[in-house]
């Protein structure tokens, strides 16, 4: 049983959502930036699928906290299993969704016989489930222990009920269908009090191997002397029985061993291929157990579906681009795009900059000189924005991403094509990437180069004077070492027989000859031949280099296009500047 499409309307962010899923998908990875709706479609999920009767809900619940609008939740259920393809109310009630995900009132041929499961709440805010019929008249209630048989499950953060054997826990319903044991169950509870050792029995403890099995599967660690055992942290002798290892309780091991603990039990107890919802898949894992549990997640046969969220680099990384649903909400309309399995160059976008797709708007850089370049510049930035108590570039969504050279360009297509914000910041001395830079721009992408002809070096220096210059060879002798490395690599840059005095650039142009050009010339060509700044680190000391002088280089070509990406990652104070400079051209009235 898979979930084929969701719609949402009216609950918490979300006033509006159609997300259609296709009939092969089985594993869904919500990702975006925060406040995007990601963990609200988790929550209608398992809210209108799930087994619970009642729910703790609010008006804050219904968008805007409005109740005069009823939040309506739809959810349609295909590759129906045959119990509920026969089943004496479902199999009378199903409906039909084609490829596309357009639903029907009947499965008719073509379409796939489905189920819609519809939760409603008005304004009294009391829940009501219901199978819906599209063009139906009269909505059909369904009750908990019917929506039980979806075998849909959360993991959330009260996972120690499930390490325990209380009424309605994983292990308790495990042990009732495994073994039809609540006699057996109650005995342990009653002989517990005597000698909790001696009162387990066996069929209690063959379910308890079971568990411990499937808890090494997904990477929860290796148990020993796992064993039921009396848990005297609770008060209720019910909730008093529960998963030990050795003498120390699992609700008292660490989050992320409790949380792939609970998945296992829960997913042990579902009747059928359980759907399993995970929000913050890498809450409370080490990078290694995260990767274990995704791999697990996507191959496990026994899972008929999966949805996770993630905020987690190593998380996406791990997965196919192809897994991932990129949601957006904006003034309450949302959407969950999915990548297509057939996007060129997704893939290696993915792998070359996973945090890219975590954010809201990526700034794509050629190489390391401008990632440096820009990490550096974002962190004054951020400094004089967070003083001034404007956005910084993290509360705009605002991540920067290393292009690696020429694939810069496509890696920038695909992101636009998925609905980012995307700045493309290039050099413009290679011809070779210009068609790829232009179908950047038809994607979407804001593309920004320096003049045509220039890297970043020759940007750069062409900006600056005598003096400046001077303390440009400064900073080169800071990432190439001594003077003396500095001074070799001009002359293996310049004409035979070149010479220079020091590394004083007005020197050169009053004793040596050179003029202002020329000087320019030698520095940026050698700048490029020795590679001074092209790795990160290197890019990041010439940001703080180019910050300190911001002053001198504004008006220049080269600090105009810093300030026009400046500009893309803070759109507010770019605002609040051209208001200001439009008011101190409006006259004073007199």
């Amino acid at each position: 049983m898979r979930v084929r499409r969701i719609e949402i309307q009216n609950f918490r962010g979300i006033k509006s959502l159609d997300f259609r899923i296709p009939h092969d998908k089985k594993f869904i990875c919500l990702i975006g930036p925060g406040d995007s709706s990601k963990s609200t479609i988790i929550d209608a999920i398992n809210l209108t699928l799930g087994e619970r009767w009642s729910l703790s809900l609010s008006d804050t619940d219904f968008y805007d906290a409005k109740t005069d609008k009823p939040i309506v939740i739809r959810i349609a259920l295909a590759d129906l299993p045959a119990e509920i393809r026969t089943h004496a109310l479902f199999g009378l009630h199903l409906s039909g969704i084609d490829s596309e995900g357009e639903w029907q009132h009947d499965p008719i041929d073509g379409v796939e016989p489905c189920v819609i499961v519809e939760l409603r709440v008005e304004s009294e805010i009391e829940p009501i489930w219901s199978i819906y019929r599209p063009g139906g008249n009269d909505n059909i209630p369904i009750g908990s222990g019917l929506r039980r048989k979806f075998s849909v499950f959360k993991v959330d953060d009260r996972i120690d009920n499930h390490l325990r054997w209380t009424k309605s826990s994983a292990l308790t319903r495990l042990t009732d269908s495994t073994h039809g044991a609540s006699g057996t169950l109650s005995a342990a509870l009653v002989a517990a009090r005597i000698a909790v050792n001696g009162a387990i029995t066996p069929e209690l403890q063959i379910l308890t191997d079971d568990i411990g099995a499937r808890l090494g599967e997904l990477g929860s660690g290796n148990f020993s002397d796992l064993k039921p055992g009396l848990d005297t942290s609770l008060s209720t002798a019910g909730g008093n029985l529960a998963l030990f290892e050795g003498e120390v309780p699992l609700t008292s091991f660490g989050l992320g061993t409790r949380r792939l603990a609970g998945i296992a039990t829960q997913e042990m107890a579902s009747q059928n291929k359980s759907v399993i919802l995970i929000d913050e898949v890498e809450y409370g894992l080490e990078p290694h157990r995260l990767v274990h549990l995704l791999k697990h997640l996507r191959a496990d046969s026994q899972l008929a579906q999966v949805f996770v969220t993630t905020h987690s680099p190593v998380a996406v990384e791990q997965l196919e681009s192809s897994d991932l649903a990129v949601v957006r909400c904006v003034e309450g309309a949302a959407t969950s795009q999915l990548v297509p399995i057939d996007l060129k160059f997704a893939q290696a976008t993915l792998r070359g900059g996973p945090s890219s797709f975590l954010a809201k708007k990526i700034i794509v850089t050629e190489g390391k000189t401008e990632f440096g370049l820009l990490l550096s510049l974002l962190e004054c930035w951020d400094t004089h924005a967070a003083t001034t108590d404007g956005a910084t570039s993290a509360a705009n969504g605002v991540a920067v991403a290393n292009g690696n050279g020429s694939v810069a360009p496509y890696r920038a297509a695909v992101l636009a094509k998925l609905g980012y914000d995307v700045v493309l910041f290039i050099d413009n001395d290679e011809r070779t990437i210009d068609a790829a830079a232009t179908k950047a721009s038809e994607a979407g992408a804001a593309v920004l180069r320096w003049r045509k002809g220039n890297a970043t070096e020759n940007e750069m220096v062409d900006a600056m004077g005598a003096p400046l210059l001077t303390k440009l060879l400064a900073v080169a002798v800071e990432v190439r070492v001594d003077e003396a490395t500095v001074r070799s690599d001009l002359l293996n840059a310049g004409n035979k027989g070149l010479r220079i005095s020091g590394l004083d650039v007005e020197s050169w142009i009053s004793v040596d000859g050179f003029t202002l050009e020329s000087a320019r010339a030698l520095i940026a060509n050698t700048a490029l031949k020795s590679k001074w700044f092209k790795s990160v680190g290197a890019g990041r000391t010439l940001g703080v280099f180019i910050n300190r002088y911001a002053g001198e280089l504004r008006q220049t070509p080269f600090g105009q296009t810093l300030l026009a990406v400046k500009a893309h990652i803070y759109p507010q104070a770019a605002r609040a500047a051209e208001r200001g400079a439009e008011a101190a051209t409006v006259p004073v009235q007199s």
